[in-house]
């Protein structure tokens, strides 16, 4: 389980309607620097609520590999739950369809997983760089701060070790 001040902030965000800060808490709890993850934000939207993607990627294991894109997380705000799961979905899925694209220098692998956010509401699955799309693999939760939730995402962080 989350710490106690983490899941108080999960459980009792600042402003509801904003996701953004939780999920970074989240985020850098899971995967840190000292873990050998990057926690990289990519874009914000204003325009229509707030939307914030960002890119965990893995050090490299000797300094002549390059940072490499292991995970796409996509955070919307709640109100966009569930009516925008389809177009949040392929704007993940062109963000790592771009990761797998990307230059000698920050090129994924031949695997990204992904988490699909809209304020409390989430899940998370992978695609291959094989042209398929996003494949789930958990259905949804609706908290964050439960031993479920928790579980869920220490089971992701596992698969992440690996790549």
């Amino acid at each position: 389980m989350f710490d106690p001040v983490i899941c108080d902030l999960l459980q009792n965000p600042s402003r509801p309607d904003e996701w953004d800060g939780p999920w970074s808490v989240i985020l850098t709890t899971l995967f840190s620097a000292s873990q050998g993850y990057f926690l990289a934000p990519k874009k914000r939207r204003i325009t229509g609520g707030s939307h914030l993607v960002m890119e965990v990627q893995k050090f490299p294991t000797t300094l002549t590999l390059p940072l490499r894109t292991v995970l796409v997380i996509e955070i919307r705000d709640a109100p966009h739950w569930p009516a925008s799961i389809p177009a949040q979905e392929a704007q993940i899925k062109r963000h790592i369809d771009a990761a797998f694209a990307g230059t000698e220098a920050s090129r994924a692998r031949s695997k990204v997983y992904w988490i699909s956010a809209f304020g409390p509401h989430w899940r998370y699955g992978f695609k291959d760089d094989d042209g398929q799309d996003l494949a789930p693999l958990i259905e949804w939760h609706h908290t964050v701060h439960d031993q479920d939730s928790y579980q869920d995402l220490q089971d992701l962080v596992n698969l992440l070790a690996p790549l």
